[in-house]
């Protein structure tokens, strides 16, 4: 890759990139070419000192390794820096292009959300001559788009009940793994595709509708209880159950001593603390992430299918719909969902782990500011828009935010990090993701900066 750089050249280094033990050995090449004085690096102005103090300690032990790498292309006296928002806005580093005549351009990053802002303005400025590339085993190659074909689910065409069998009013159902289950009459749970029933044994049993008692859900249920899923956040299917031995369910732990995300964000978050909130948020999605390292896709994520102990134990449950291998998940929230599916697509398409992602920006946005992303007080509910993003980010109007003693959420909006705003800002106005290491990341760094702060306030 490095003998590709001929004439004046501009290099964009995104920090995943620095962090890249490769770096070094690609630096000592580039500063022995011929000529290596037309080349001019480039970084986003959040490098730049004195903010690069932050950037430093964002990145933990790492820290001396981008300070370090940083010293070397400064050391050169051909660094400069480009505002990109915390790389969701390319247009700045594209007009530093265009102004300097550069005759190439490079943009290096490792991470998956900066290449596709970086396609999306390179698009748009119609320059196939830019080029952005990673490190891959220690060595530069060049990022290729992913094909973004939807892949086809397992389904039979005009599939029939596995029986006609309803199990509702059953007494008992059995289960190879824990025999014969009790169903008790008291707080059943009633749920689009079922009813759940609490047991003597302190296991919960899902007895599916007939109508959802398909070959097809019964075939996903033997393939989730295959798979290697064991995280006690996750409330997986234990065993499938019968009735009259026809299959009519699963079975599942119950969760003691929770309640659901639904009710506490309806009741203000009440005994949460501001740090309570981003250690909910935080371990949602680590419980997410744990899901679609997986394969495994949600679907139907939403508040009341989360459940919370306590902030440092989130948990997720139902999940007898998520989608697996090549079974679909076969519903979905409207509130929750940014596409609108037909029953058609719901049983023949594949959903993508970035499927979910409206899901758990909403889901993350309730939980830090207690408001969904378009809310308008102004407005009633059924009025406001899904579309609009109502929350400022222009400096100044994030300072008035603070001080707006009539609105919590404003409060809260300001009380984030920079970068997060900028995460939901251009996630809802512009659908670009942010993916779940970097908000997990983000989040860890944003509760370190208030455990200082408030330890800093005590000592005062």
């Amino acid at each position: 890759m490095v003998e590709e750089i001929h004439g004046k050249t501009m290099i964009f280094i995104e920090e995943s990139a620095l962090l890249e033990k490769g770096f070094i050995p690609f630096a000592e090449e580039l500063f022995n070419l011929p000529n290596f004085g037309e080349v001019n690096f480039f970084a986003d102005g959040s490098l730049k000192e004195p903010q690069r103090g932050a950037a430093i300690g964002n990145a933990g032990a790492n820290g001396w390794l981008l300070d370090g790498s940083l010293d070397v292309l400064n050391g050169t006296g051909r660094l400069f820096f480009v505002d990109t928002k915390s790389y969701f806005d390319f247009d700045g580093l594209f007009d530093e292009l265009e102004a300097g005549k550069f005759d190439s351009c490079r943009v290096m990053t490792q991470k998956e959300n900066v290449f596709e802002a970086f396609e999306g303005a390179r698009g748009k400025r119609k320059r196939k001559d830019v080029k952005a590339v990673r490190f891959v085993v220690g060595k530069l190659e060049e990022w290729q788009a992913q094909k973004k074909d939807a892949r086809a689910a397992f389904f039979v065409e005009k599939e029939k009940n596995t029986n006609a069998i309803d199990a509702e009013g059953a007494e008992y159902v059995f289960s190879p793994k824990y025999r014969y289950l009790k169903l008790l009459r008291d707080n059943v749970r009633e749920g689009g595709e079922g009813k759940i029933y609490k047991t003597y044994q302190g296991m919960l049993c899902k007895v599916l509708h007939p109508k959802h008692i398909t070959y097809i859900n019964i075939k996903k249920l033997q393939a989730m209880l295959k798979m290697d899923v064991f995280n006690a956040h996750v409330n997986w299917p234990q065993d499938i159950i019968y009735y009259d031995n026809n299959p009519v369910g699963y079975v599942m732990d119950e969760i003691t001593g929770v309640e659901d995300l639904d009710n506490i964000r309806i009741t203000g978050f009440k005994g949460f603390s501001e740090t309570d909130r981003y250690d909910a948020a935080l371990n949602f999605l680590e419980v997410l992430y744990y899901l679609h390292e997986k394969g495994i896709v949600v679907g139907d994520l939403k508040p009341d299918n989360i459940l919370i102990r306590r902030p440092s134990e989130v948990f997720l449950i139902d999940c007898g719909s998520y989608q697996v291998a090549d079974y679909p998940c076969i519903v979905f929230h409207p509130q929750y969902t940014k596409k609108k599916y037909t029953e058609q697509e719901l049983r023949t398409v594949l959903r993508s782990p970035k499927d979910d992602y409206y899901a758990i920006n909403k889901i993350v946005f309730e939980i830090l500011v207690g408001q969904t992303p378009h809310y308008n007080p102004n407005k009633p509910i059924e009025e406001q828009d899904p579309n609009e993003f109502a929350y400022p980010i222009e400096d100044t109007r994030i300072r008035n935010a603070q001080n707006d003693k009539k609105r919590a959420d404003f409060q809260r909006w300001a009380f984030m990090s920079g970068k997060m705003r900028e995460m939901f800002f251009y996630y809802f106005t512009q659908n670009k993701v942010s993916y779940l290491p970097e908000w997990i990341t983000e989040i860890k760094n944003r509760m370190a900066e208030i455990e200082n702060e408030t330890a800093s306030a005590a000592a005062k």
